[in-house]
């Protein structure tokens, strides 16, 4: 994720269109944008810009390529960002088995990579605690 500041990256997270594609996008096989157009409501010529910054930012990624006559169609999944785990889990497994310990010269290393794994985790949280709220009774919502 270094090709984005992290106010770049927090203001990608805060764009509606954002939360909408990654969830319409969740699924390993990945949509394409006339499929993510179809499913979020945005009109197609303004998914383009915004899958081009989610794909900068590793928000997305390109799962599969197929040529319909001249043109490359491609399928664009966010399920790699739905894992338990951080992109960066190998790295962390080398370090220690215990996942908790993570040392802080490796953390400075990771700096952006980690404060936008947080932005994103914050992000979920929000949107499951919106739809709860929305979609049950307070008292019984479990995102608690």
């Amino acid at each position: 994720m270094p090709k984005n500041t992290l106010a770049q990256f927090a203001k990608l997270m805060a764009d509606p269109k954002v939360s909408a594609i990654l969830k319409a996008t969740k699924s390993e096989d990945g949509l394409t944008t006339k499929q993510i157009s179809a499913l979020t409501k945005i009109p197609n010529n303004q998914l383009y810009y915004t899958i081009n910054k989610m794909q900068d930012a590793d928000l997305l990624t390109i799962v599969n390529q197929v040529q319909v006559k001249n043109l490359t169609e491609n399928y664009y999944s966010s399920a790699h960002l739905s894992d338990e785990t951080p992109r960066f889990q190998s790295e962390l497994d080398a370090l220690d088995t215990d996942l908790t310990n993570i040392s802080g010269t490796w953390t400075q290393t990771h700096i952006q990579e980690v404060l936008q794994w947080i932005m994103l985790l914050n992000h979920d949280f929000n949107e499951t605690f919106r739809e709860e709220m929305a979609d049950k009774q307070p008292d019984e919502a479990s995102i608690f």
